[in-house]
């Protein structure tokens, strides 16, 4: 089990290199001809074709004929192969949880959501997780034996050591402080050998709003490098993407917007502090404001119809919360700089008026350059940006060199 972004050795090039790195080398190109991949390596032609047979025997590469526009044999192509294996994807919510199949080229082949939240205690949702996926992975049809990785998000930053740094809480009675000490990553990775799936799959957990802006990024908005995404929900979150990597911080706490104090506000935060962003910036705020007193997980739809219908308490509600966020958010882009700020959750992606008010009260507090460079939009509205997030960092992990040369050798034995 692995935090993501935790740093990976590499394989040298030339005679030392792997099949793992050359794969690399090929994933990396686009895919190339034998002559391009001398020269890019330095193998020598024997070496070369030792490891593409590797790789083309394990089902990592394909081959076809290269594209030519002159006369004579036209030469082989290798590529890499997206479905020569799987990973699975798992976000663990505070309102829902999901789980999803993914090819190695990142791609959601399926998705299911499950009606259990982190309220139900690590036994129960971790309990279930394990039985609907191997009930997904049945009905896809998928060899458990080909998933080569699994990416997990939380709703929390992740330290180090795999542990949430602000464990949900799940109330008084028996399930208190069940998710405090607990790492995630090594409970999934405990249950995957049941699954079929082999227990040399890596397991990587990250915070579910880094998740997400990968997602977000790879998926949406490929040309943003730079780019923040704050999902608003019952509280808030946020993920960074800078220079084309998600940025985590020294100890996995970067982003940690929700919890940025508002100095007129007196309201506690679970965290003990009062003014936190996720109580005066969040849908938790609105209802609060508004004097909901149902299942705050009821909350989103209650102001997503409300909002819709027009009624006036709660376009003012909304508008007082959505300039605080933009407050927030405008230190986050001054700092940061980024190309774009997309913003998640429900109301953001049905409702304009609430990004159109974070946007206004963001850009008043920010220079005429910065605001001229950077846009403020609604989420894509993909609500599996945490699983596609997920499979990327499974990814990542799974296609480390060194992983697929003890794969590969596991495979086809010590040739």
């Amino acid at each position: 089990m692995s935090r993501a972004g935790a740093a990976r050795q590499r394989a040298p090039f030339r005679t030392e290199m792997g099949p793992g790195a050359l794969l690399g080398v090929i994933m990396e190109r686009g895919g190339g001809t034998r002559k391009d991949l001398i020269e890019r390596t330095g193998l020598a032609r024997a070496t070369l074709e030792a490891r593409l047979s590797e790789l083309l025997a394990t089902g990592f590469l394909v081959e076809d004929v290269a594209p030519t526009t002159g006369g004579g044999r036209p030469p082989r192509r290798v590529a890499f192969n997206p479905s020569g294996g799987h990973l699975v994807c798992v976000e663990l919510g505070s309102r829902r949880s999901r789980i999803g199949i993914a090819d190695l080229g990142g791609h959601l082949l399926a998705t299911e959501g499950l009606d259990l939240d982190m309220d139900a205690g690590p036994g129960v949702l971790l309990g279930s997780i394990g039985t609907q996926l191997r009930a997904l992975i049945a009905r896809r049809g998928v060899d458990p034996g080909s998933v080569l990785g699994v990416g997990v998000g939380l709703p929390s930053p992740v330290e180090l050591g795999g542990r949430m740094a602000r464990p949900p809480s799940t109330g008084t009675g028996p399930l208190e402080g069940q998710w405090a000490d607990l790492i995630v990553g090594q409970e999934i990775a405990a249950f995957l050998p049941a699954l079929g799936i082999s227990a040399a799959a890596p397991v990587v957990v990250d915070k579910d709003a880094n998740l997400m802006a990968l997602g977000e990024w790879k998926s949406s908005w490929p040309q943003a490098r730079d780019l923040i995404v704050v999902n608003v929900d019952i509280g808030l979150a946020c993920g960074i993407v800078a220079g084309g990597q998600v940025v985590r911080g020294a100890a996995g706490m970067a982003g940690d917007l929700a919890h940025v104090p508002d100095p007129d506000s007196d309201v506690r935060c679970r965290c003990g502090e009062v003014g936190c962003a996720e109580v005066t910036a969040s849908l938790a705020a609105i209802g609060r404001e508004l004097g909901y007193t149902t299942d705050e997980r009821e909350w989103a739809d209650q102001i997503a119809r409300s909002l819709h219908e027009g009624v006036p308490e709660v376009v003012a509600a909304v508008s007082r919360v959505g300039g605080r966020l933009g407050r927030v958010i405008a230190g986050a882009v001054a700092t940061l700089n980024p190309r774009l700020v997309v913003v998640g959750g429900r109301l953001a992606g049905e409702q304009p008026l609430f990004v159109d008010v974070i946007r206004e009260a963001a850009v008043a507090r920010l220079h005429p350059l910065v605001a001229a460079t950077t846009q403020v939009v609604g989420t894509s509205g993909k609500q599996d940006a945490c699983l596609q997030g997920a499979a990327f960092v499974a990814r990542e992990k799974a296609l480390d060199p060194l992983l697929i040369d003890a794969l590969i050798l596991a495979r086809l034995g010590n040739r």
